[in-house]
């Protein structure tokens, strides 16, 4: 799991919030005494000797994610001599939650037609903490940028830099909910439990689409650990924490040209702070520019936080 810097490089953006409240307990590494891996390079050309895009088999199961996006596998962290190339990377992003549909099957509607289009997504806004938003959509634009000129050539590279390009003030996040299933050994198992699926509509879809992972939710307790909870105590305005992973799509256009999409993944959502409760703990009121979740549809890994 890795922290995003400043685009100067000179602090975590985890700690440039009012009242320590972009930290959990187990946050407990200063930044001057992170390794390498442990921090996202805060310019462009770090980056490039950072990270790197790995090109799966043509075995893999899911024909449109052969790409993942890991530390450099020539890297070893110096001070321990572990060995943490090729491991893929995940990146803590921090903001108020706006507009999202974290339900279990996101917005499917429940056949199977439907799956291959079913994704839960999120967007994190800024409030009025414009400069740590900047730095962060900073550090997704230069993975972007990196991604698209490692997998694309020339100007389809370029194209798909200017094309993906956000804004500075909220970060969008998106996950598939199902994966596509063929025949095979590599054909991973569903992870649904009978209460993520108690009228049994995504069992029935399994045989061609299943549910090989789920977001983790957590809440912050009064002594900084984080509590297992539900997606269900997430609301517009609450100061939640995002450890993501790169999502990187083999997709077609419109034309049927190939090329990739990057998306942020969600694998851990923690809420630090409830928007009630933000006035008190980070003396700002929060306007929520949330538009009305989606209703549609229904109702893994920790990505490096760890649950009491």
């Amino acid at each position: 799991m890795s922290f995003i810097q400043s685009i100067l490089g000179d602090h975590l953006i985890r700690d440039a919030w009012p009242d320590a409240v972009g930290r959990l307990a187990q946050d407990k590494k200063e930044f001057l005494a992170m390794m390498f891996h442990e921090t996202v390079p805060p310019t462009f050309e770090e980056l490039c000797e950072w990270a790197y895009v790995h090109h799966l088999a043509r075995t893999t199961n899911d024909f449109g994610r052969r790409f993942m996006f890991l530390h450099h596998p020539g890297y070893t962290a110096a001070a321990t001599g572990a060995h943490v190339g090729g491991t893929e990377i995940t990146i803590r992003f921090q903001g108020f939650l706006g507009q999202h549909n974290l339900k279990t099957f996101g917005n499917w509607h429940g056949d199977g037609r439907s799956a291959h289009r079913a994704v839960q997504f999120m967007e994190l806004g800024c409030g009025p903490f414009v400069t740590q938003m900047v730095h962060q959509v900073a550090c997704i634009e230069n993975i972007k940028k990196f991604v698209f000129r490692e997998i694309l050539s020339g100007q389809d590279a370029d194209t798909a830099v200017r094309t993906s390009a956000g804004t500075d003030n909220f970060l969008s996040f998106q996950r598939r909910v199902f994966t596509k299933i063929r025949d095979g050994p590599n054909a991973p198992p569903s992870v649904l439990t009978p209460l993520d699926d108690p009228t049994g509509e995504a069992a029935a879809v399994s045989q061609n689409w299943r549910v090989t992972s789920k977001i983790s939710f957590g809440k912050k307790t009064a002594d900084g650990g984080v509590q297992r909870c539900s997606y269900h105590i997430l609301g517009p305005g609450d100061f939640v924490d995002v450890t993501a992973r790169i999502d990187i799509a083999s997709v077609h256009t419109e034309y049927n040209v190939p090329t990739i999409k990057v998306f942020l993944a969600p694998i851990t959502i923690v809420q630090m702070c409830r928007a009630e409760d933000v006035p008190q703990v980070m003396g700002v009121e929060v306007v929520s520019q949330a538009l009305d979740t989606d209703t549609t549809g229904h109702g893994g890994s920790s990505g490096g936080i760890v649950f009491d």
